[in-house]
């Protein structure tokens, strides 16, 4: 349970309590207003969001902000530790690392931009605003082919002309050519190296690609089909009757050094974090359990359960290293949800 400390600070980095409501201006400063060039900067004072919490948010500026990271900043704010971790995986997930010195500005709005409104989930990302443009194409006369895993993208004097899928396609033939262009929703240099080839291509535009660095995390995502809804145990029912949403939210919160030792797991030595009891960090939104996405009568789609991984092509045991650890990586999630649900197991 949170104490008044944790409220009252929480309200006050929020700009609830505050002379001044700052927040939306100090997100607008963090993402959508670039600073200076670096050789334009004569201090701080020239940086966006330092202008902001200068003028409006003065309970919550000091100069230390500017060295600190985002769990020196809660904890002169906040007392109750499992509190901090949440807080810091949704800014680890969102950005900017709780642990990343003089970011700590940067990582509070990952995080505070779930938070306008008090608690104002996002509903959907990224995977809904994919399906609402698949419904606008198929209202549009388009067909969408399932299943139909690409092996090149065809070309022709130059341009790209279509497609050519995989020998085991679900779709009969094999080639599809295009009315007017190719799309590629994948990451550019799989796009460019790996569809496209580099006989198509220059070496200079080559190399630039090659230089692009996609460093960083990547998520594991599973999915939990029950044939009931989970029963949280006597430990956790407090929680089934606060939650905003009836998720275990993130999991185990009980101290930094876990969500740390993932971060250099993952982020550092690039590998799959410890499977082990108390050492796995992760995390279910199930914006409560869809049954309107789960096609089998009678059950509910427990979704979306996430780990941080890196990213495949950064992983130390190569890009297919956490799919072979499938079994695993779902044997440990099912471990520690049957600590926290009591009838959620193998079965």
């Amino acid at each position: 349970p949170l104490t008044d400390k944790d409220i009252e600070g929480w309200d006050t980095l929020l700009g609830l309590n505050t002379k001044y409501p700052f927040l939306k201006d100090l997100l607008r400063a963090v993402y959508w207003c670039p600073p200076h060039p670096p050789e334009m900067q004569g201090s701080p004072d020239d940086v966006p969001w330092v202008q902001v919490l200068k003028e409006k948010a003065p309970e919550v500026w000091s100069e230390s902000i500017l060295e600190m990271t985002l769990f020196d900043l809660m904890d002169e704010f906040l007392e109750t530790e499992a509190y901090k971790v949440w807080q810091a995986a949704v800014a680890w997930y969102s950005g900017a690392a709780p642990h990343w010195e003089g970011m700590a500005i940067q990582s509070f709005a990952g995080m505070a931009s779930l938070m306008i409104g008090a608690v104002s989930t996002p509903r959907g990302g990224m995977h809904s605003y994919a399906h609402s443009i698949v419904r606008c194409a198929i209202a549009h006369g388009a067909r969408i082919r399932t299943c139909c895993p690409v092996d090149e993208i065809i070309i022709r004097n130059g341009r790209a002309a279509g497609v050519r899928l995989r020998d085991n396609a679900a779709w009969g033939e094999k080639t599809i050519w295009a009315d007017k262009a190719v799309l590629s929703a994948i990451d550019v240099q799989q796009t460019f190296l790996k569809f496209i080839g580099r006989q198509h291509l220059d070496p200079s535009f080559v190399q630039r690609v090659k230089d692009i660095s996609l460093k960083g995390s990547s998520l594991y995502v599973g999915h939990l089909l029950v044939s009931e809804r989970p029963r949280y145990a006597p430990k956790y029912r407090q929680r089934e009757e606060t939650a905003v949403l009836v998720s275990p939210g993130f999991y185990p919160c009980d101290s930094r050094e876990i969500l740390l030792r993932q971060a250099a797991e993952v982020d550092g030595d690039k590998t799959t974090p410890s499977l082990e009891r108390g050492e796995l960090f992760w995390v279910a939104l199930t914006h409560e359990y869809d049954s309107t996405r789960c096609r089998l009568p009678g059950h509910l789609l427990f979704t979306p359960i996430y780990i941080q991984l890196p990213a495949p092509e950064y992983h130390v045991g190569g890009p297919e290293a956490a799919n072979k650890m499938k079994a695993a990586i779902e044997a440990a999630i099912l471990r520690d949800m049957s600590e926290i649900f009591t009838n959620v197991n193998p079965d």
